[in-house]
């Protein structure tokens, strides 16, 4: 029982993974654009 519990658990992670992966490679994409404009932004607050 545990192990077809766990077995589930991890088959569940692994497909969450998969399904966030592209996402996340889209998102580090536009990320990657994002950041170097919203952090110097960001700075220039609290240095305010």
């Amino acid at each position: 029982m545990l192990s077809m519990t766990q077995n589930t658990t991890r088959t569940s992670q692994h497909e969450n993974t998969h399904l966030e992966l592209p996402d996340d490679e889209s998102s580090v994409a536009s990320d990657s654009e994002d950041p170097p404009r919203k952090r110097p932004k960001r700075e220039v607050s609290p240095s305010d």
